[in-house]
């Protein structure tokens, strides 16, 4: 029952993983529609976050006409100034073949310059391109330790999935303490769908461990939550 298990938590973790869009602490671009020429007129002056934002509006067709081509000369002009979400959105459209031809070894090298500067969101799609086997040959180990960069920066995925690859024995020991303790840390916040679907691999793991097990598995979590993700006993 448990080999039966592993298969199906891994095919679900190949299958369900998607490149999550960039979320935007500004919400949606139509906030901007009175003060379009003023951002203009900033981006033209080649203020990075105003490019970012040019290309976000063209990208989704928020007050101007929808185009690809023109979000990712936007992009293209903050990412010449090392703008990781301009590098991120970068290799999206690569990935996606948005407004450029798809071109994987294009996305992945946009992925790594995000990935090298800290953007979580990066960090977990070389590691979702790694576990797959997408535009690289696949290398488990290499995508766990990817996820563990993002982990660190409380991506919840990313927490899971490590969960999950313990707990099947790809690229990392199997050890269910650990995947117990990835499970855990990847339910610390919201009660949305997911965070049920997290919940209940938490538990199912947690059924096969003895209480000394379940205890150390939630003293090295809290250690890990404590130490800022920098000491999970990886």
């Amino acid at each position: 029952m448990r080999s039966t298990r592993a298969v199906v938590v891994a095919a679900c973790l190949a299958a369900c993983l998607a490149a999550p869009p960039r979320a935007d602490a500004q919400g949606s671009a139509s906030f901007y529609p009175d003060s379009l020429t003023e951002l203009r007129t900033a981006a033209e002056q080649g203020d990075a976050d105003s490019q970012v934002l040019m290309g976000r509006l063209y990208f989704e067709g928020e007050g101007v006409p929808q185009d690809d081509a023109e979000a990712l000369r936007w992009w293209r002009l903050a990412a010449a100034q090392n703008n990781r979400d301009a590098q991120f959105r970068i290799s999206y459209m690569y990935e996606y073949g948005r407004g450029v031809p798809l071109d994987l070894d294009e996305a992945i090298h946009w992925y790594r310059l995000g990935a090298a500067q800290g953007d979580e969101l990066a960090q977990f799609n070389l590691g979702r391109m790694y576990y797959t086997g997408q535009g690289v040959p696949q290398d488990f180990a290499e995508a766990a330790r990817w996820w563990r960069m993002a982990a660190r920066l409380h991506n919840l995925v990313a927490q899971f999935n490590l969960g999950v690859m313990h707990e099947t024995g790809r690229g990392v020991p199997q050890d269910d303490v650990r995947a117990y303790m990835w499970f855990s840390l990847s339910t610390a916040a919201s009660s949305d769908e997911d965070w049920v679907r997290r919940l209940a691999y938490r538990d199912a793991v947690g059924a096969r461990l003895t209480a000394d097990q379940r205890a150390r598995a939630e003293t090295l979590a809290t250690a890990c939550r404590a130490s800022g993700f920098l000491d999970c006993g990886d």
